[in-house]
C-alpha cells in the first residue's frame, strides 16, 4: 500500500508455471510471483485476495526480462510496468453523540460519531443556538439560548453519497435554589433541619 506494507495475499492458481515467494523486508511481510520454465508461450496464473479492511490503494510492480541467449549484453530486454488498484468509497452513515449537560446557555459537546468515506460535515444545531451551524468533523461546543425541545441536524456527504442524523435534545432551565434566612444554631444541638425550595426554573 501507500506505506510499503503488504496488502492483501497472492495465490497460486497454476503451481506448474507459477511460484510465490515470500520475503521479509525491513519487519515487513512480502509476496512474488514468479515464473517456472519460462518460454514464448507460457503463462502465468495467479489471484490476489484485497485485505478485509481499507488501507487505501494498493500498487502492483510487474517486471519481465526477455534474453536471447548469446552471451552478450546486446539484445536482452527488461520490461517494467505498474498498475493501481483503488478500493470502492464506503458510503456514509451519519451519527454524533451528545454531552450530558444539556442546560439553557450551558455548553453542549456535540462530538462525531460517522463512519464511512466523508468530505463534508454540516451541522445545523437549530435558530436558537450559538453557533447555530458548523462545518467539520468536530467536536463542536453549542449554548441554547431557549428552553424546551431543540432539532439538531447532522449532514455527511461523501464520493459514495450523502447521509443524515438528527436528535431532539430537551433544555433545560437552570435553577435558582433558596435555602431561606440566615439562622443562628446553638452548638451541641442534636440535630439541624434545612429546607430548600426551587424559586425559579424546572425542578429536576
Amino acid at each position: 500500500n501507500g506505506s510499503n506494507i503488504k496488502a492483501g495475499d497472492f495465490t497460486v492458481t497454476n503451481a506448474v508455471t507459477t511460484s510465490l515467494q515470500v520475503a521479509n523486508v525491513a519487519g515487513n511481510q512480502r509476496q512474488y510471483i514468479g515464473h517456472k520454465g519460462a518460454n514464448a508461450t507460457t503463462t502465468w496464473s495467479y489471484t490476489w485476495t484485497a485485505p478485509a479492511t481499507n488501507v487505501g490503494p494498493v500498487t502492483f510492480y510487474t517486471v519481465g526480462v526477455t534474453a536471447n541467449g548469446n552471451n552478450s549484453t546486446t539484445g536482452d530486454n527488461v520490461y517494467t510496468q505498474t498498475f493501481t488498484v483503488t478500493p470502492a468509497p464506503v458510503p456514509p452513515s451519519a451519527n454524533f453523540n451528545v454531552s450530558a449537560t444539556t442546560c439553557i446557555s450551558e455548553p453542549v459537546l456535540f462530538t462525531d460519531a460517522s463512519t464511512g468515506d466523508i468530505d463534508i460535515y454540516s451541522w445545523n444545531f437549530g435558530p436558537n443556538a450559538n453557533p447555530s451551524t458548523a462545518s467539520g468533523a468536530g467536536p463542536h461546543n453549542v449554548t441554547f439560548g431557549a428552553t424546551g425541545a431543540q432539532d439538531v441536524l447532522l449532514i455527511t456527504t461523501g464520493p459514495a453519497g450523502i447521509d443524515s442524523a438528527s436528535n431532539t435534545l430537551n433544555i433545560n432551565a437552570l435553577l435558582t435554589i433558596s435555602a431561606g434566612p440566615d439562622t443562628a444554631f446553638c452548638e451541641g444541638i442534636g440535630g439541624v433541619q434545612l429546607d430548600a425550595s426551587v424559586m425559579s426554573g424546572a425542578a429536576p
